[in-house]
């Protein structure tokens, strides 16, 4: 086989590998609702078009999109060349009527060159065969901000409802909804709205999985460094209680609002590198900051759709005869046996309990854990699971066959068979691997 031969089947070989792991995440994001707040305003670069790329391929998969963007801080530049000042303090900007005339002008041009970007159909480019819909409106009626210490807010608004029944309705019929942050008033009056506020609302809304936040890499602190980091919601509260006002905090501040209303997950994601979003969204580890609601590792009885997930990460062990051969089939059928460990969406660790024909006696086998989560603890935690669910089933004792691992199953409170060696080995079907046979007694 020639050089170019072999270049090009490594080539194949990384797609493929690289294809596949994706494919959990597709699985678990087809249907689900995301809302993306463009937080920088290059309207015309070349960013902006690898952005709408990745965002019509997102699409593609079944996701529901809803984008909103900021654009204060060009319409900030333009009043600074008309020599018009705009007060600003914690509760905003006051718009009065040239600011919001200028805010218009800016967020029209910004809507206009996003949907031309989305309906881009050029070949050999990833918009080919692409035939994107952007739907926008009068979906987010406003508020005035009012008067506060005497200080007339004038045009600057904040959002009073959203029609959530119109826009999952438009997504539903495969459209992208694009909502500039301007509402209107039963008045018939306009008003400025803070994007990321904006962007909270509407995720809240809707009942997103997901509210994207795309900023300037410089935004992110040091205080979360090294990136890609994960973050608590109780680490959000202490930093934005020690923080000053600053647009960071305004952004992680939102982002908390919208996991306190439902949102599983907020990533606030630096738009420096090509291909950010995808990074963000289709790798394990990511690229930016994100904030959980939730633990994203958790245990939890397997289901049927785990099979596939499950034979993935045992095949390997098969291959080297650390565990025996069972396939996928054998998973399947005895699905409900296995227990799993999942970090967002991805099955990462697994074991199965077997109840033994004495009916106090259970057998553990298959505890993997991927090589990237290895020498965590998770091996630990999904041991004490297990043992949690043995309990339930008022077993006395657990045994584990091992042929590699009998250092770390005595250090987990695992003893080696000698007084009963021949009835234990009589519980189990079929012992080839000449394993060694472990005992743990367990205790309510």
């Amino acid at each position: 086989m020639n050089t170019h031969s072999e270049s090009s089947l490594t080539s194949q070989r990384t797609f493929i590998k690289w294809f596949r792991a994706v494919g959990p995440y597709i699985h678990a994001f087809k249907s689900k609702v995301f809302v993306i707040c463009i937080s920088w305003e290059e309207s015309e670069s070349d960013r902006l078009r690898f952005l709408i790329n990745d965002i019509a391929l997102i699409q593609a998969l079944g996701i529901k999109i809803v984008i909103t963007y900021d654009c204060w801080s060009k319409t900030k530049a333009q009043l600074a060349s008309m020599g018009h000042n705009v007060s600003y303090d914690e509760r905003g900007p006051v718009v009065d009527t040239v600011t919001l005339q200028c805010f218009k002008n800016t967020l029209g041009e910004i809507r206009m060159n996003i949907e031309a970007l989305f309906s881009s159909n050029v070949p050999n480019t990833p918009m080919t065969n692409s035939k994107i819909k952007i739907l926008s409106g009068n979906f987010v009626n406003a508020k005035p901000v009012g008067i506060h210490n005497g200080k007339d807010y004038k045009n600057s608004g904040l959002v009073n409802k959203i029609d959530s029944e119109i826009i999952l309705k438009a997504l539903n019929s495969f459209a992208i909804v694009l909502i500039p942050p301007l509402g209107f008033s039963s008045t018939g009056e306009s008003f400025y709205l803070n994007a990321e506020s904006l962007a909270q609302g509407l995720s809240s809304e809707l009942g997103a999985d997901k509210l994207l936040f795309l900023v300037d890499e410089n935004l992110l602190p040091t205080s979360f460094q090294p990136y890609p980091n994960e973050i608590s919601q109780k680490t959000a509260r202490e930093f934005l209680e020690r923080q000053k006002q600053s647009e960071f905090s305004e952004i992680l501040l939102q982002a908390n609002t919208a996991c306190e209303n439902g949102v599983q997950r907020v990533h606030i994601i630096p738009s420096t590198l090509d291909g950010e979003i995808l990074l963000e969204l289709f790798t394990q580890n990511g690229l930016g900051l994100m904030l959980t609601k939730e633990n994203l590792n958790y245990l939890r009885k397997a289901k049927y759709e785990d099979a596939s997930a499950i034979h993935s990460l045992i095949k390997p062990y098969e291959i080297d005869g650390t565990l025996s051969f069972r396939g996928k089939l054998k998973i399947e059928r005895d699905i409900k046996n296995f227990s799993v460990l999942e970090h967002d969406g991805v099955i990462y660790g697994c074991a199965g309990l077997l109840t033994n024909k004495d009916k106090n006696t259970g057998e553990l086998y298959c505890l993997i854990i991927h090589p990237n989560y290895q020498g965590k603890g998770e091996g630990g935690k999904m041991l004490d699971y297990v043992e949690g669910e043995a309990k339930l089933k008022n077993l006395k004792k657990l045994l584990i066959k091992t042929t590699s691992a009998e250092h770390w199953f005595l250090k987990n409170g695992f003893e080696k068979s000698t007084d009963q060696l021949t009835d234990i080995n009589a519980l189990f079907e079929d012992n080839t691997r000449n394993s060694k046979i472990l005992v743990k007694t367990l205790k309510n």
